[in-house]
């Protein structure tokens, strides 16, 4: 009894050991009628993307598959989509899940850099949302409300633009993010803020560079490349030039990844530990019995 006990609870210490994931199973999912995608259908009827199975440049989500009305973009969707270059979210899509619009850029000289247009029925986006994201620009509509932890974790991005809407940003919004351009300059980072919004004192508190208002050029379509050759004429609200640097200077902000990590190695010690104390008994069990 005592042994199967111990066994129990090493099985039970062992699943908890393990990261949960946000992405849909294959058996919970359809695929639409044009093959493009498997999407899940919730209590309500509605349809969430779960999966792109195409490989095409320009990619328009579809408003509805089978009826039901696509309300959501689920985890991993567009996760590692190397060939498309212009993705439309479609009206009607009010969540954005964990990783799914990663779009990556290979990074060649001359390469194509993919765009993402959002829908102003957008009102969260999930962490690392756009992890490794290789767009030059993203410009999120005046609607969204939420934005995850880290979304732009190793992306690529070098104007972000976040509307007077949003009222919550998670931790390490710029986590490893670095822009260059097609020669592999580094460029500027810069986020776009309305004055007076969270944003505005997210990017302030976190000494993030930004500048109030809209980018002056919105990209509309794929483009080759970006220079990185014009003046940052506002940085963290002070009046200063900076002209192309190197991003791995710029601050991430004020929040730090130490707790993260003592919280990370605290919790391996107690598990090995934990482990360590629960072998012994079951070993010094299985000898007794021999006895």
């Amino acid at each position: 009894m005592r042994k199967n006990l111990l066994l129990i609870l090493f099985a039970i210490l062992l699943a908890a050991s393990m990261p949960l994931t946000a992405f849909a199973s294959d058996a919970s999912m359809l695929t639409s009628p044009d093959g493009k995608y498997m999407y899940s259908v919730d209590e309500n009827g509605n349809a969430t993307l779960e999966k792109y199975l195409a490989d095409e440049e320009n990619e328009t989500t579809p408003t509805e598959v089978d009826g039901h009305p696509v309300v959501a973009i689920g985890a991993g969707c567009f996760a590692s989509v190397w060939n498309l270059l212009n993705l439309i979210i479609s009206e009607g899509v009010e969540h954005i899940g964990e990783s799914a619009v990663s779009l990556n850029y290979s990074g060649e000289i001359g390469m194509p850099r993919p765009t993402v247009k959002f829908p102003s029925t957008l009102k969260t986006v999930g962490d690392y949302a756009f992890d490794g994201l290789g767009s030059v620009q993203i410009v999120l509509p005046e609607g969204v409300e939420k934005l995850g932890k880290a979304l732009f974790r190793y992306a690529g991005v070098q104007e972000i633009y976040i509307p007077a809407s949003v009222t919550e940003i998670g931790p390490y919004l710029l986590l490893a993010t670095s822009a260059y351009n097609n020669s592999g300059a580094p460029v500027p980072i810069i986020l776009y803020v309305e004055e007076g919004s969270y944003a505005e004192k997210y990017a302030e508190e976190n000494e993030l560079p930004h500048k109030i208002g809209m980018p002056e050029k919105i990209i509309e379509s794929a483009v080759p490349e970006i220079t990185g050759e014009y003046i940052i004429e506002t940085f963290a609200g002070e009046d200063k030039g900076y002209e192309a640097i190197d991003v791995s200077k710029l601050p991430m902000g004020k929040e730090e990844l130490g707790i993260e990590v003592i919280l990370l190695i605290i919790a391996g010690a107690v598990f090995v530990v934990t482990m360590a104390f629960f072998c012994g008994v079951f070993l010094r069990e299985r000898k007794g019995s021999k006895l």
